[in-house]
């Protein structure tokens, strides 16, 4: 008996201690599975957090320079038209004319010229010049803009103020700008939203009696939905465009296009370059993506519900953390190889897979592991996909406008080509000792050499001088040489820029009317000195001369050639009110042609 009570005493310790151990175990494991289940969930969240959103942040800057690339071509189609000869002289014309039917003929001539721009751009809606007396719809023939009410819209308020320089005007309802209400229920019309570039063509600081030209180039929204693409796999998912002052330009949603979010991060997104995080809109909880243009200073932004970014990716997690709970209670072994097997494993072999992607863009995750996962890795490789689509259509883009500088180069082809005829034939020359004829042929070299070698808008005062001593040469030649040429030259100029052909075609008006009536000792005379802070150039002859009324039209730009007129648009182009262009009379009864140039300090205001 009493050592069955022995033995029962030692079989209740080794019961008691096996108890205690038990409720120490136990007591470990709901301290410790929590913890290790909370940390996994917490590392788990912030790595899909980071693949996602950078994934998400990439799309976005995709899409932003492909809209700029767009964009920026848009800009050099405008600069290449408002340079073309062509259509500075039709805008010329156009000033000096009220007729409507000679309105209607240059808005035609300016189409013909404007489709070589711009035709080939589908982004391109509608081009107009806006004038007092006439609305030219020069391209795409889409003339939707009311002349009558356009000089009380923001845009002509926008143009007149954008003073030697392109402004980009925000998305707009077209029945608004224009004061059209019956156009309000028509919201299936593709210029219902639009958005415009403007450019006002006068340089001159206040209005003057000829009127304005404004410049619009006009896009549909559309333009954006063309840009930006969804992502299927979210249900929210929403882009928009704002500016600093967190007006929406543009949005999945139209209705919203126009209004302000009343918020601190718009302000604060604009300013930087791109990024991510979080903010809240509409009383929820957004993750966005956004990327800032570089042309039109706008911000584009993909935001997605918080709701839907957490329930997308990380409901599947939140289950199999609670089955992992669950398991561990049972075995702190079997929890341990679960959760690394179920979660670390699979998401730093994501984390892997992504570094390939990085260096192979065309690699794909083979889509495994969990339900999850699975899920995961496949919205992976569809937003891959679409960058991929994207960076192929930004690579199309810049093809395409390789291709149109290579089809500017070959255009060269054929004048260079007669270039290299005239050195041999002049080499010809020189070996039957034609040396008078070699001498006018190397005078046509040079000239064309001139012409070729660059596009520059300026030059050298030394060398566009010795170009139009060439080309005396060869005028005087065609006259026996009856021609004097005076030249004084101030040195320190020699190397000052000045507009490329500035002397050439007023010299070229000497030769044509000047001299009308046969007389002795005919020159001409050209100087180029300094006077105060400008410089001075000047060509003088002593021909049969003008009256002061053809003086006064002259300087008036109502009469004179059309080199003569074109020299003065040029100088005021560059260099806006700082510069001129006039005529004199000698007191020997003379012309003399004047330019007044800023001090080479200066740069020309002119920007391209």
């Amino acid at each position: 008996m009493i050592q069955n009570l022995i033995g029962w005493k030692h079989r209740l310790e080794n019961a008691s201690l096996q108890f205690q151990f038990h409720l120490f175990y136990i007591g470990m494991l709901m301290v410790l599975v929590p913890s290790i289940t909370i940390f996994c969930y917490i590392e788990s969240q912030k790595i899909l957090y980071e693949v996602v959103t950078a994934d998400i942040r990439n799309l976005v800057q995709k899409s932003n320079q492909i809209a700029d690339s767009k964009l920026q071509l848009a800009k050099e189609y405008v600069f290449g038209f408002l340079a073309d000869e062509d259509t500075r002289r039709l805008l010329a014309e156009s000033e000096n004319t009220d007729d409507q039917g000679r309105l209607y003929f240059l808005d035609g001539e300016l189409k013909k010229v404007a489709d070589r721009y711009f035709l080939s751009s589908p982004d391109i809606y509608s081009v107009n010049i806006m004038t007092e007396r006439y609305n030219f719809g020069i391209s795409l023939n889409q003339n939707y803009i009311p002349y009558a009410s356009f000089e009380k819209s923001e845009l002509y308020k926008i143009g007149k103020e954008s003073r030697k320089r392109l402004s980009w005007v925000p998305t707009y309802k077209f029945y608004e700008m224009y004061g059209q209400p019956e156009l309000e229920q028509f919201t299936n019309i593709d210029y219902y939203y639009m958005f415009s570039m403007v450019k006002n063509l006068r340089n001159e600081k206040t209005p003057t009696s000829k009127g304005y030209q404004i410049l619009t180039i006009n896009f549909t929204d559309g333009f954006w939905d063309d840009v930006f693409l969804t992502i299927p796999e979210y249900q929210n998912i929403e882009y928009f465009i704002i500016d600093p002052n967190g007006c929406i330009i543009s949005h999945t949603d139209k209705n919203r296009i126009g209004t302000v979010i009343h918020a601190d991060w718009p302000s604060q997104i604009c300013e930087e370059k791109s990024g991510s995080g979080m903010v809240e809109m509409g009383g929820k909880k957004w993750m966005i993506s956004y990327s800032k243009s570089t042309v039109t200073g706008w911000t584009s932004v993909f935001a997605i519900d918080q709701q839907e970014f957490h329930g997308l990716y990380l409901s599947q997690l939140r289950k199999s953390s609670f089955m992992i709970f669950t398991m561990i209670i049972i075995s702190t072994a079997a929890f341990s190889l679960a959760i690394r097997r179920l979660v670390v494993h699979p998401v730093m072999d994501l984390t892997d897979q992504v570094a390939l992607v990085e260096d192979n863009p065309d690699h794909r995750i083979r889509e495994k592991g969990s339900a999850e996962f699975r899920n995961l890795i496949h919205t992976y490789n569809r937003m891959n996909d679409n960058v991929q689509k994207l960076t192929m259509q930004n690579y199309e883009t810049i093809r395409l406008y390789q291709e149109s500088k290579l089809k500017e180069l070959n255009l060269q082809l054929n004048p260079h080509f007669i270039y290299n005829v005239l050195n041999l034939l002049n080499l010809e020359l020189i070996r039957e000792d034609e040396l008078e004829c070699s001498e006018l042929v190397d005078d046509v070299i040079f000239m064309m050499r001139y012409i070729l070698d660059s596009d520059n808008v300026t030059e050298e005062l030394q060398t566009d001088l010795e170009y139009t001593l060439h080309y005396i040469d060869v005028i005087n030649r065609r006259y026996d040489g009856i021609y004097q040429l005076k030249i004084d030259v101030d040195p320190q100029l020699c190397k000052t820029k000045v507009p490329k052909f500035m002397l050439q075609p007023i010299v070229e008006n000497v030769f044509k009317h000047a001299f009308i009536h046969e007389q002795e000792d005919r020159y001409i005379k050209i100087v180029c000195c300094k006077r105060g802070c400008n410089r001075y150039f000047s060509v003088e002859d002593n021909g049969s001369g003008m009256d002061m009324d053809q003086i006064k039209r002259i300087n008036e730009g109502k009469e004179g050639s059309v080199g003569l007129n074109m020299t003065r648009e040029r100088v005021k182009y560059l260099y806006g009110d700082e510069a001129a262009l006039y005529a004199e009379l000698t007191p020997d009864g003379g012309t003399r042609i004047c330019i007044i140039l800023p001090d080479t300090a200066i740069e020309p205001v002119f920007q391209g």
